[in-house]
Formats: structure tokens, C-alpha cells, sequence
């Protein structure tokens, strides 16, 4: 069959005779079907390949799916395990006539098998494999009352799990018991809302759960407080944690599916006065975010890129927890990542998976430290290390002695800015030569909430309103601002008139002139204002030019740098 479809694909011109041969030679190393791979490699798209099989299959080809008019009967024609393991999605239903939109009909049940399944005749058609699962997802999601009514069902006296029993597909709930259907739809809403955090409280008389969601924790639902251990401990068995140990904290991480997402979850459960608090911290696989997506302008993009391509030295990235650096240094390892470099992370904990790097889990029970992993490290001939945190002496030291060994390194550190940085590196005990001949910039961040495009809005500013005297306050000079500014009013796509979340940055340079300041000791407020005379465009100073472009307002700079003087 192969056969015959390639030589059809030659016919129609669909393919070039040299990247066939390169497929048929990949399919059999491989042991994949060619047309998988010829869409894999690309040398020919989904559609285009579709469209020819819908040709010479005599299979409609649907592009776009409407769900308009689709029945709520067709849910329950199919199972969603079925429809999902073959990428199938019930499209319409004619009298006695079902039909079906499949992304492989090499890969079916029988047409006999599905219409016994359904009690209809079954009609093919052909979509996207993307087509199918985004809609696939659409159809299937829990309706808004959902929660309340799996809250209906569950009883005081839910019991305690006693095996492995792991999630699959948010999306399959049916015949799940209440309590793990309400756990499963939690996580659902969490990932519909772009939540990066659940938390799971007991608080007196009541159980708390909040979603946070762009950096903002928001109250959700509010179950009966003798739900509480039913929950911690479906979340326990899931997360492979000992549901019977309630009074020391414990850690785990499991995955689950919701349509075509995978995600990871962390879970951390420590004892409190009521209870266990649960918090969960979702990590969506394909949310890996591009260096070009970050929020660099053009001007500290070309800046950034430049360093992180440099063959020595240490690259750091400041600022508090949630402020987004470890996102900053994966995006640019991924940036720099390629078959001939060695890439090498020691991290706490590893957040994602990241192909062809090899990540070290720092583990302080068995001494697997920063330290120890960094020590460890060298001995493979890395041409670039991650160290997730700089947290004592010992780690910096190490990661000093490997960048000025031809090392390029990468790593975060806990302060609020650039200069700041130097200041606590020496304050650990780094002599000021050393730092100056290893560390060759600092970038600081955070990350500012983004006006939502859907209800974005524009307005006068009011120059003798009692803000802009906080702004001269600060040192926002108010003819730097255009008068007419942006917000967002709040809609249903949005929380409060924000969607999102982007950086703000400031990279300081280590050459010249600051090197002899650190030589000499000089304060971080000396280091700063020589920075910004060298032209070095502050945290504060790049979130007003955001405001600017209308990008984020006033009030989320203003919030997120309140402790940095400029």
C-alpha cells in the first residue's frame, strides 16, 4: 500500500523523488509508516496529504469543523476513550446515518465495530489530527455547573484510596467515583483558565480553593470542609505520596491529559493547624516559551542573543520567586541547543524536559547538592552548564572555576536587581577580581500582567491626579508618558481587564568602567547609575515603554518595582 500511495504522490507532484527516497530509508529505520514520516520531515503537510487521500479514497475532506450544528445526542454515540486513541470526532447525524471525522483511516475500527458501538450506520470524513482533537476537547468539556453537581454526589464519609490509581483524560469522567470526578474537573478549570497554581485549604469551618492565574490568586470553589481528606487524598495516590503520613510534608509530581494537552503537576502537601494544604503547580509541556516570546524588545533581544552565544562565562538572572528566570534560562538554552554542544543542568526542582539536554535533580537528603551536581558536572566535558540557584559560596565558587575554564554557564540568583547582584555576590565572600573575570552580564526580570486585546480600551491621563505624583515620586518624568494611555475594562476572556503575563528586563553589562567599581568596592547604587549613563535601560524604564506601546498599564509597574530605586 505504501508503494502504491508513493508512487501516487509522485504522480501528482506532491512530492519530490529525492525526499521520498530520504522517507522510504526513515520508515524503515524507523519503523514507521511513511506517510508519518513524510508529514514529520516536511517534505508534504497534513492537509495537502489528506486532501489526496480524500481524492483517491472518495472521503470528503473537512478543513474547518463547525460545531454549530451538532446535537448534544452525538456525545453519547461514542465512547471518548475510542474517539480519543483513534482520533475520531462524531461531526453529524442524518436519520440513521452517523458520520465520523478521522485524521488516519489507516489506523480504524471496522466500520462494522463502530456502528454496532453506536447503533448507526457509519459515514467517513476526513480532518486534521489538530482539527479533531482541539474540537474533540470543545465537545467534551464539563459544563460550568459541573463541579457543583459532582459535589452533589459525594457523601461525608468518601474512603481513603489504597492503590495507584492514576488520572488519564480529564475529559473521561464518566463512571469515575465523585471525589476523583471533582478532583479531574479542578484541574480541568485550572488548565481552561491558564492557572499556573491550585491551592487546596483548610481554613476554619470551610475548605478553600483558589486558582492563581497571571501571578493573582482567585477564589474558586468553596466545597464542604468534610470533603478535605477525600481530596488530599485522591491527590496523594495520584502524586504516588504516602496517604497515610499526614504530619510531615511531602512532595510529588505526576502527568495528565486534557484534549491534547499533556501536563505536568507538582505537588507539594505540607501539615497545617486544620489540615493538609495541598498546592499544585501545573507545567503544560508545549508552554516552553521561545526567547523571542519573552518580552525582549528588539534593541535587549540582539543584546541577549549575543551573550548567550558567547563560548565562556556566567550569564545570571535575577529577581524574586515567580518572576519567571528559570522560564528565561530554558528558553535560552533551547535557543542555543544542538547536536554538537554538551548541555548540562543541575536544577531544583526540573521543571521541564527538555530534548537533548541532560537534566540533574538536585536531592539534599542523599547530598546531591548544587555543589555536588556542579562537581559532578565537569567531569562530562560540558560545553554549557545550567545550576538552577546560586545559593551559598561553594556553588559559586565552582561555577566561577568552570567558566574561567572555558565553560559558559548559566544560573539565577535571589535579588531585585542588576546592581543588587554584584553587592550579594561579594557580601557571600566572592573576591571582586574573580567576579569581574567570570560573570559577563546580569539580566534582571519580572513579569507584568498584559492588557487584554479583547477589551482593551484607551484613556486621557490626568496629570494632577494623585498617581502622578507617585509617578514624579518615583522619577517617572510625566512628558515621557503619551496622553492617551491603555486598560482593560474586564471581559469574559479576561481577569480583570488583564490576559497574560510579559517580561520586563534590564541587562547590565560587566566591562570597563564597572569593572573597576567593583574592583574598587562601590556601592550598587554607584554600579547603577554608572549602568544607566552607559545606557542601560532599567527594570522600570522598560516597563514604562510597554506602557507606551500599550502593552500593560501603569498600576502593574508600578507594583511589580516598587522596591527598586532608579
Amino acid at each position: 500500500m505504501e508503494f502504491d500511495i508513493s508512487q501516487l504522490l509522485l504522480k501528482e507532484e506532491l512530492i519530490k523523488e529525492e525526499d521520498l527516497k530520504k522517507s522510504i530509508e526513515l520508515s524503515k529505520q524507523k519503523n514507521e509508516r511513511l506517510d508519518k514520516i513524510l508529514i514529520k520531515e516536511g517534505y508534504i503537510t497534513e492537509d495537502a496529504f489528506l486532501k489526496f487521500l480524500s481524492k483517491i479514497l472518495s472521503i470528503p475532506f473537512i478543513s474547518q469543523i463547525s460545531l454549530d450544528g451538532i446535537e448534544e445526542s452525538i456525545l453519547k454515540t461514542l465512547p471518548i476513550k475510542i474517539l480519543k486513541n483513534y482520533k475520531l470526532l462524531p461531526v453529524e447525524i442524518n436519520k440513521d446515518t452517523l458520520t465520523i471525522a478521522t485524521s488516519d483511516p489507516m489506523n480504524l475500527p471496522s466500520t462494522g465495530e463502530l456502528a454496532s458501538i453506536s447503533g448507526y450506520k457509519i459515514k467517513l470524513a476526513l480532518a486534521s489530527e489538530k482539527e479533531i482533537l482541539n474540537n474533540l476537547e470543545k465537545l467534551y468539556r464539563p459544563e460550568s455547573g459541573s463541579t457543583e453537581e459532582v459535589m452533589k454526589e459525594m457523601k461525608d464519609n468518601v474512603p481513603i484510596f489504597t492503590r495507584d490509581e492514576r488520572a488519564e483524560d480529564l475529559l473521561d469522567l464518566a463512571n469515575k467515583a465523585p471525589v476523583i470526578k471533582l478532583v479531574n474537573l479542578m484541574m480541568f478549570q485550572a488548565i481552561e483558565k491558564k492557572a499556573s497554581d491550585i491551592h487546596v485549604e483548610p481554613l476554619p469551618g470551610k475548605l478553600r480553593i483558589r486558582y492563581r492565574i497571571d501571578g493573582v490568586l482567585y477564589d474558586t470553589l468553596t466545597p464542604p470542609k468534610s470533603y478535605h481528606a477525600a481530596i488530599v487524598s485522591r491527590i496523594k495516590v495520584m502524586s504516588g505520596l504516602n496517604i497515610a503520613e499526614r504530619r510531615l510534608p511531602q512532595d510529588g509530581r505526576f502527568n495528565i491529559k486534557s484534549g491534547d494537552k499533556e501536563i505536568d503537576i507538582r505537588v507539594s502537601v505540607i501539615p497545617v493547624a486544620g489540615g493538609e494544604r495541598v498546592v499544585l503547580r501545573l507545567l503544560d509541556r508545549a508552554n516552553l516559551i521561545d526567547l523571542g516570546e519573552l518580552g525582549l524588545d528588539e534593541e535587549i533581544y540582539k543584546i541577549v542573543d549575543g551573550l548567550i552565544h558567547i563560548s565562556n562565562g556566567i550569564i545570571l538572572v535575577s529577581g524574586p520567586t515567580g518572576s519567571g528566570k528559570t522560564t528565561t534560562l530554558y528558553a535560552a538554552l533551547s535557543r542555543i541547543n544542538s547536536p554538537d554542544k554538551n548541555i548540562i543542568t543541575v536544577e531544583d526542582p526540573i521543571e521541564y524536559q527538555l530534548p537533548g539536554i541532560a537534566q540533574i535533580q538536585v536531592k539534599p537528603e542523599i547530598n546531591l547538592t548544587f555543589a555536588n551536581g556542579l562537581r559532578s558536572i565537569l567531569r562530562h566535558d560540558p560545553d554549557i552548564i545550567m545550576v538552577g540557584e546560586m545559593r551559598d559560596l561553594d556553588t559559586v565558587d565552582i561555577a566561577i572555576r568552570a567558566s574561567l575554564t572555558g565553560h559558559l554557564v548559566f544560573s539565577t540568583i535571589h535579588t531585585n536587581d542588576t546592581a543588587g547582584t554584584i553587592t550579594r555576590l561579594i557580601d557571600m565572600g566572592v573576591e571582586p577580581y574573580l567576579l569581574t573575570s567570570s560573570v559577563r552580564a546580569i539580566i534582571a526580570q519580572r513579569l507584568v500582567r498584559k492588557i487584554c486585546p479583547h477589551c482593551k480600551t484607551d484613556y486621557i491621563l490626568d496629570k494632577k491626579s494623585d498617581d502622578i505624583l507617585e509617578l514624579e515620586k518615583l522619577g517617572i518624568k510625566i512628558e515621557e508618558l503619551p496622553e492617551k494611555l491603555y486598560k482593560g475594562k474586564g471581559c469574559s476572556y479576561c481577569h480583570e481587564g488583564y490576559s497574560g503575563r510579559i517580561g520586563i528586563f534590564e541587562v547590565l553589562l560587566i566591562k570597563e568602567e564597572i569593572e573597576k567599581m567593583i574592583i574598587d568596592k562601590k556601592s550598587s547604587r554607584a554600579i547603577r547609575n554608572e549602568a544607566k549613563k552607559k545606557g542601560m535601560r532599567t527594570l522600570r524604564g522598560d516597563g514604562i515603554k510597554k506602557v507606551c506601546n500599550g502593552i500593560t498599564t501603569l498600576s502593574e509597574i508600578l507594583s511589580e518595582t516598587q522596591e527598586i530605586m532608579d
